[in-house]
């Protein structure tokens, strides 16, 4: 009895070390263009968790650089090339830059978390080992219903961006 309960652990650590050792590591970074302030919003950080959380329940190791506001390509360039090195030496398999771009001219409250204060979030997927771009995409916000337009609405948006990603991947 002994012997078969040794081999059935034995056969258990087997298994999980398996799945363990083929798990994917992703890590991303979310850069924030917003040309009405300079710190980062809630919205971002709920978009962050969203993205986290999917991942994760989707059983993929994640891991992020910390949001961050840029004001155009060089600022993006920069957080970009930082943030990417982190992951390689982080032994990711992918590196996903996700940029929020807001436009809250026409907000009756500009500095909410409403989904409609978000314009659109493009995205690229790059493979650390490669360093190329292995999927790229961008979803535009668009009109949004009053129920969406909430903290859940921006992270159910949130979870359609990571979804398009995980199925890409």
């Amino acid at each position: 009895m002994k012997k078969f309960r040794n081999i059935i652990t034995f056969a258990a650590v087997l298994i999980f070390s398996a799945a363990f050792a083929n798990a994917s590591v992703i890590s991303f970074q979310i850069i924030q263009h917003d040309k009405s302030q300079n710190e980062v919003r809630a919205s971002s950080y709920i978009i962050e968790n969203a993205l986290f959380d999917y991942f994760f329940n989707k059983g993929v190791i994640v891991t992020n650089a910390p949001t961050e506001t840029t004001d155009g390509a060089a600022g993006d360039m920069k957080v970009f090339s930082r943030s990417f090195y982190e992951a390689k030496l982080g032994h990711c398999n992918y590196f996903i830059v996700l940029t929020v771009d807001y436009d809250v001219r026409a907000s009756r409250n500009p500095k909410g978390n409403f989904l409609s204060n978000i314009n659109s979030v493009s995205w690229q997927v790059y493979d650390t080992v490669s360093s190329k771009v292995i999927l790229e995409g961008s979803r535009d916000v668009g009109k949004v219903s009053a129920q969406r337009n909430n903290e859940k609405g921006i992270e159910s948006f949130a979870c359609e961006i990571a979804a398009d990603i995980y199925d890409g991947l």
